[in-house]
This record gives C-alpha cells, structure tokens and sequence, in this order.
C-alpha cells in the first residue's frame, strides 16, 4: 500500500532511496524507486545484486561528520589529564576502540590482541562494558571478566557525551576497527581520520573505501587476525616517526568528509 501511495504522486524516476545499511530489494520496491544513494560503493553493490530495475540511477555518498568538533586540536595539558584519568602514562601507546561491544565489532579479537602486544600498549574502550550493546550477556561477561583481570592494559571510559568523543580519540594514538561482519560504511573511521589517529581496521565491508594504505592499516579477517593486529601496534608502539606520517595522511583524507564536501556531493547527486 505504501509503494502504491508513492506510484500514485511520483514516477520512480522522482523517487530517492537512501540507504546506510544492508538491503536487498524486493522486485516492488524496485520497480517503484528509480534512484538510490548509498553511503558505500559495497553497500550499492549489495542492493544492485538483486535489483530487477535496469534504468534505476544510483549514487555513492560517502558519509561526512561535523570537522569542526572532530577537527579540533586536543591541548597537551588535557591530553596528559584525560591519560592520566584512565590511568595511562606520556610514555604508553593507547589504542582507541569506539562501538557497541558485541561480537560482530571484534572486541574480544581486540582485547586479546593488546594482551599479547608490549607493555606499553593499552587499550581505551569509549563506553561503557554494555554501552550500546546488543550482544549477548555471556559475551559481554566474557569482556567484562577479561578487562577486569587485565584493567592495567585495558580501560572503559563510562557513558561519553557525543560532543566530547573528539577529546577521547585524540588522547590516544591509533584507532581500532577490527570488524567482523561488513560495516555498510566507515562512519567511525571517519571521526577517526578527523582526529589524526594511524587506523588499524579490518577489510569489512565499506570501512576500505574511506581509507588507503598511507592512513591505515588494512588487515583481512580470520585466524590470523588477533596475531597480525598485536603485530602492527608493536610496530606503531617502537616507530613515532611512522605514526606521525599516518597521522598527517588521516588529516588529508579526513578533508574528503566534510560536512560541506557531503553538501555539495548531495546536491551533484539530486539536482
């Protein structure tokens, strides 16, 4: 009825679909939408796949987040503050990890990758053991178990107001995304890249295509994930010089998702 209540006012051909997240669809809905916009190349390929709409128009719009809160520059002083809090010294490597804890984000692949990484290594999950979590209660007592027999090398930050998550990331040194399942887009890569933060992500879904290799490390899922990812975090812990390279190339790559680049991109798109 809803298809039918679109059809009577407007041609496909006047119809815009966005999608920011997994959708297959069925041969109505492509019959009756003649435009999709979609936030990753992956996720167009996904809706495409089945779609029985030889003339449907369709666009990427890589998503784009506010540089003026993520681009700001963190204080030295508040640095050391916000370290200190969670009980990380100047002289540790701190990696962020920002999402739901559940199994398809790779926590426990994370975790168990710092355990095995140096020393110095530490690993700063922004939320809390549950923040957003739609995992299970034994994964997430699995979590909570492994931080609380470890919480010198790993800390929750607690419930994190959205405009300060900029501060958060830019305490730390490298960002985690080690997904398991295929991200429709790399929103949180993105905050990342604004901060200045080296990226140590997994190939999942549309996360790749907001990123390249002078940024981010890119690493396939599987067995050797856990090993590879402790692997690279020792190699940013000893090498400053390479961080500061992939801090500068996160910078130029953030300039891609500004909010007025999506502006414009959008406005290309349906004008």
């Amino acid at each position: 009825a809803c298809f039918a209540l679109f059809l009577k006012n407007y041609t496909p051909e006047q119809l815009f679909l966005y999608i920011n997240g997994n959708l297959f669809p069925t041969d109505t809905l492509s019959r009756t939408i003649g435009n999709i916009i979609t936030v990753s190349a992956f996720i167009e390929k996904e809706y495409l796949s089945p779609c029985s709409n030889p003339a449907l128009h369709h666009h990427v719009l890589y998503t784009g987040i506010n540089e003026e809160v993520f681009g700001q520059i963190l204080q030295l002083e508040r640095r050391r503050e916000l370290r200190a809090k969670y009980g990380f010294c100047e002289n540790d490597f701190v990696v962020v990890f920002c999402g739901r804890v559940s199994s398809e984000k790779g926590v426990l692949e994370l975790m168990r990758s710092i355990l095995a990484a140096n020393g110095n290594v530490k690993l700063l999950i922004v939320g809390s053991h549950q923040y957003g979590s739609t995992a299970t209660s034994s994964y997430v007592g699995e979590v909570e178990k492994l931080a609380t027999e470890h919480n010198e090398k790993i800390q929750f930050t607690g419930y994190i107001k959205n405009q300060d998550l900029w501060e958060l990331y830019q305490s730390a040194d490298c960002q985690a995304v080690p997904s398991l399942w295929d991200e429709p887009s790399g929103t949180v890569v993105v905050e990342g890249l604004w901060s200045g933060l080296p990226l140590v992500v997994t190939n999942s879904g549309g996360i790749p295509e907001y990123l390249n290799e002078q940024c981010a490390f890119i690493l396939e899922r599987g067995d050797s994930l856990v090993s590879n990812m402790t692997a690279i975090f020792n190699k940013l812990s000893q090498d400053g010089a390479l961080c500061q390279r992939m801090s500068i190339a996160s910078r130029k790559q953030a300039s891609q998702f500004s909010m007025e680049k999506y502006y414009d991109n959008f406005l290309d798109i349906v004008l």
